[in-house]
């Protein structure tokens, strides 16, 4: 049997104990660095979204603003433009404003230039041909620039108050979107190159992690081992031999006592013990009687406390689906305002529009009338967007509140349920308390019966042991603790040879 448990224990306590432990430890760090990667990841992931989208925003900003410049910019060529030909086209002089115009055709975006009398009939007319990009003129363009959905600028052509004639600038706005679109996959380069170096790093950092974790196992299971060595193991080890020592002459001292009573002993022992095993199992049973009596009386106070809680409950409930009923009904108010306060942006905006109109009319006069127009149009659009913005969020309100209030109605019908049952538990706890009373009495009748036979049993179990104070019990008794010595070496040193003292080792 000796030999099986040293078998059985081939390494000692300390090596099981700093391998579990080191275990335990490892799995908890690296289950830690699992979350820290993925919420690592997911944070780097949310940056670069981030990242991405305010760069795509920004470039879309930039390409809006370049385009209001370039339209603003054609504009004024436009009008330097008709200024310029006002002379010409006074003059009757074909030759003298293709000449002025002609500076234009090399702005990339310009397409087309053409002049009308003010009859409306071709007087001057200049073109880019696709395949050269030789600038071309003539009377009139060619049908290509009459299509549906070419760009250009009028700009009328005065002079000294009359009216002379037109000038169109066709445009194009290729070099634009041209312009965009490297931007977008110049940015979109660089996010692909950040986020590729967002990821490495992380996984850098993880591969770090873990090797730390190993190293930090390692150097845990080895403290482990030398401290439970040094602490314990060593001391136990002197104890295990005293007490095989002590084992071995217990056992031959109790080889040579009398077996005449031992079988008294054995009796009476085992009677006392399980006299006393039930004197304890009714003691705890008495005990557990009485604690379910006083939770039961606890209970029903609760049960008492709680149905007025879920009453007052209900009453909150009703005041509050009443609340939000009235502030739907405001929400319906404050949406009609809101809607009034649309129309009149629209009507400011037509306002603004037909100022900015007569503005362009009246010309350089008023200009200044014009700005403004513009300003208050624009001030009325953003009215216009915030109001039906409001108006958005006002209706999503008031659709919350309505399911709130569908909600407030299943809580009440829900609360009513649960007073009605707990009105039925409190029934049941009232009578589980005065059954564990009954008990308890019952149980305490018992507790006294049974200790006046423990008192008996355990006077005749006192006479058996003296009587068997030297049996062959103590012999096995002996022989069962130099076994369980020996597992307790075996378990706390692992294997060791026989007969060799912890001095020797």
């Amino acid at each position: 049997m000796n030999s099986e448990r040293m078998k059985q224990a081939r390494f000692g306590i300390t090596v099981k104990t700093s391998f579990l432990n080191g275990l335990i430890v490892f799995g908890l760090l690296l289950i830690a660095s699992i979350f820290l990667f993925r919420f690592e990841s997911d944070i780097a992931d949310f940056v670069i979204f981030q990242s991405i989208g305010t760069t795509e925003k920004v470039i879309e900003e930039q390409g809006a603003r370049q385009k209001k410049n370039f339209r603003n910019d054609l504009k004024a060529n436009a009008e330097i433009a008709g200024e310029m030909a006002s002379m010409f086209l006074y003059n009757i002089d074909e030759r003298g404003l293709r000449t002025s115009i002609r500076p234009y055709m090399k702005m990339e975006w310009v397409s087309a230039i053409r002049v009308t009398d003010a009859d409306g009939l071709p007087f001057v007319a200049l073109w880019r041909a696709e395949d050269t990009g030789e600038v071309k003129f003539d009377d009139a363009l060619p049908d290509k620039f009459k299509a549906e959905g070419a760009l250009f600028v009028e700009q009328g052509v005065v002079r000294k108050g009359e009216r002379l004639g037109q000038l169109q600038i066709f445009y194009t706005e290729a070099p634009l979107q041209e312009n965009l679109a490297r931007s977008k996959q110049d940015a979109q380069k660089k996010n692909r190159g950040f986020e590729e170096t967002v990821k490495q790093r992380i996984r850098k950092a993880f591969v770090t992690q873990v090797v730390i974790i190993l190293c930090i196992v390692l150097g845990l299971i080895l403290g482990i081992t030398g401290g439970l060595n040094t602490v314990a193991i060593r001391p136990i080890r002197k104890i295990i031999d005293a007490l095989s020592i002590s084992a071995e002459q217990f056992s031959s001292a109790s080889g040579q006592i009398s077996s005449g009573s031992q079988s008294l002993a054995q009796l009476a022992s085992q009677q006392a013990s399980e006299v006393q095993e039930t004197v304890a199992s009714l003691s705890a049973i008495s005990l557990m009687i009485k604690q379910n009596a006083e939770h039961s009386g606890i209970a029903r106070k609760l049960m008492t406390e709680v149905n007025q809680e879920i009453r007052s409950a209900n009453a909150s409930i009703d005041e509050l689906t009443a609340s939000m009923t009235g502030i739907a009904d405001a929400s319906k108010d404050t949406f009609r305002i809101i809607k009034t306060i649309d129309e009149i942006a629209f009507q400011t905006n037509l306002l603004a529009l037909n100022a900015a109109i007569e503005a362009a009319r009246a010309g350089e006069a008023g200009a200044g009338f014009g700005v403004v127009a513009e300003e208050v149009r624009s001030l009325a659009l953003r009215t216009a967007e915030a109001a039906r913005n409001t108006s958005g969020l006002i209706e999503g309100t008031v659709e919350k509140i309505r399911q709130g209030g569908m909600l407030m109605d299943r809580t009440n019908a829900v609360f009513v349920n649960v007073s009605d049952s707990s009105a039925k538990v409190g029934e049941l706890v009232s009578e589980i308390a005065a059954a564990s009373e009954e008990q308890a009495r019952s149980i305490d009748q018992i507790n006294e019966s049974t200790d006046r036979i423990d008192r008996g049993t355990q006077q005749n179990a006192a006479n058996a042991e003296e009587s068997a104070s030297a049996s062959e019990e103590m012999s096995a008794q002996a022989e069962q603790m130099k076994d369980i010595i020996v597992s307790l070496e075996a378990i706390v040193c692992g294997r060791r040879d026989p007969g060799k003292t912890v001095a020797e080792e």
